[in-house]
C-alpha cells in the first residue's frame, strides 16, 4: 500500500505509512520528520545506520540527500518545515514503488 497523505495544514504533512512501501524525500535539509504513531524507519543519504522512530520522536534530515521513511508494520509521521510554506514540502516529497526492504 502506497504512503496515504492524512493531513494538510499549512505548516506540515502527515502520512500514514506501510512497511515495504517507503516515502521518499529530495533535497530536504532541515526538515524535521516526527512519529505520531507505530514506529517509523528512516535511511538517510551519508548516515552510517538507520533511525527508527518512535511516536514523538523527531529525525531532523541533515543533507540534501535521498532520505526514505517507512513503517515498521504501520505507522503515521508527520513532516515538516521549520520555516517555508507547504507548498515547499510537498515539492520534496515523492513516492516510490514498493521495493525490498532496506534493513
Amino acid at each position: 500500500m502506497q504512503p496515504v497523505l492524512f493531513a494538510n495544514p499549512q505548516s506540515h504533512v502527515e502520512w500514514l505509512l506501510h512497511e515495504n512501501h517507503p516515502l521518499s524525500l529530495v533535497r530536504a535539509e532541515g526538515i524535521g520528520i516526527e512519529c505520531l504513531s507505530g514506529r517509523a524507519l528512516i535511511t538517510a543519504f551519508n548516515q552510517l545506520e538507520d533511525v527508527e522512530l518512535r511516536p514523538g520522536e523527531i529525525f531532523v534530515v541533515p543533507n540534501q540527500g535521498l532520505v526514505l521513511v517507512e513503517g515498521v508494520a504501520t505507522c503515521r509521521v508527520r513532516v515538516r518545515r521549520r520555516e517555508g510554506s507547504l507548498r515547499s514540502i510537498l515539492g520534496r516529497l515523492r513516492t516510490l514503488q514498493p521495493a525490498t526492504s532496506h534493513r
